[in-house]
């Protein structure tokens, strides 16, 4: 069965705002981001500039994405257009390259994800498959 591309818009955006409830923040406002990406500050407008401000040291301990080393293929991770918001590339890796859009759980995710809610079936175990 094909997926339409409206159907995958749908499913990425209720598993992204899922992540935040879970207590997932954006993985280009980690404190060490500096040290993966470039932010393109004359590509982002006033009205979304909260939306890459660097989180504060002190929330290190209370969220998920700092379970992880730096993540570039995160779901919570916007990509080098803003997700569809800018002309212009408004994040970019150190080397120059573009961050692709991500629309399923990266492999970090769901380690993350298992270190927040542990259960007796996690993915490092082996015992069941993760995927989303």
């Amino acid at each position: 069965m094909n997926e339409s591309i409206y159907d995958g818009q749908i499913r990425f955006l209720i598993l992204f705002k899922i992540l935040h409830t879970l207590g997932f923040y954006h993985e280009h406002q980690r404190p060490d981001r500096d040290q993966h990406i470039k932010v393109n500050w004359t590509e982002i407008s006033q009205k979304v500039e909260s939306q890459f401000l660097k989180m504060e040291q002190r929330f290190l301990n209370s969220t998920a994405s700092f379970l992880t080393k730096y993540d570039s293929h995160s779901i919570m991770h916007y990509d080098s257009y803003g997700n569809g918001h800018f002309r212009n590339p408004a994040i970019l890796k150190l080397d120059g390259s573009i961050i692709e859009p991500n629309t399923k759980m990266s492999d970090l995710d769901i380690v993350t994800l298992n270190k927040m809610y542990p259960c007796e079936n996690s993915c490092d175990q082996g015992k069941i498959k993760c995927e989303i």
